[in-house]
């Protein structure tokens, strides 16, 4: 029997406040791989959640394309299923190099004399150079929180455009 619903959990919007929930525990404890996990897991499941809405969807909308077609979901189904398996299928998967926790400074290193700015770790997302080139990022590397405040702008945003397409009830 198919489950059409998770808990409280019944459809695209709720699966959105779900996001906005992860972010913002996240955001309380960026080091936390946890959240980090949790955020880009129920962000990578969205378009599923947006393919079931039926008749709000454009005819023809596919959410494969979808993904496949936007560089940010790209990215972000890649750490979801890095993370959830560990490994990734090679055809699907190809935009993340890694994601990793490093030290880092909010000083460019070389500015000044070592020892003089203080690094602290940071998760950190690695595009691959196709990817970089896709995100029009000047360097492959970006905070993973970084990426996920881009996600969620992106979904937000989505999420007011697909609402402004529905027909009012008068």
């Amino acid at each position: 029997m198919a489950m059409d619903t998770f808990f409280a959990l019944k459809t695209y919007e709720d699966l959105l406040r779900k996001l906005e929930r992860e972010y913002e525990r996240w955001k309380a404890d960026p080091l936390n791989s946890d959240f980090a996990w949790n955020f880009f897991v129920t962000a990578e499941h969205l378009p599923d959640w947006l393919a079931r809405a039926g008749p709000r969807m454009p005819k023809g909308f596919s959410y494969h394309k979808f993904k496949k077609n936007n560089p940010l979901l790209r990215v972000c189904s890649h750490i979801a299923n890095g993370g959830k398996h560990s490994r990734t299928r090679e055809s699907v998967h190809q935009s993340v190099d890694r994601a990793v926790i490093e030290l880092r400074g909010w000083v460019k290193d070389g500015w000044v004399a070592d020892g003089w700015a203080a690094k602290e770790p940071m998760l950190v997302v690695y595009a691959t150079s196709e990817e970089q080139t896709e995100l029009r990022w000047d360097t492959p590397d970006r905070d993973a929180f970084w990426v996920a405040t881009q996600v969620l702008e992106f979904w937000r945003h989505f999420s007011v455009l697909q609402s402004s397409m529905e027909p009012s009830t008068p």
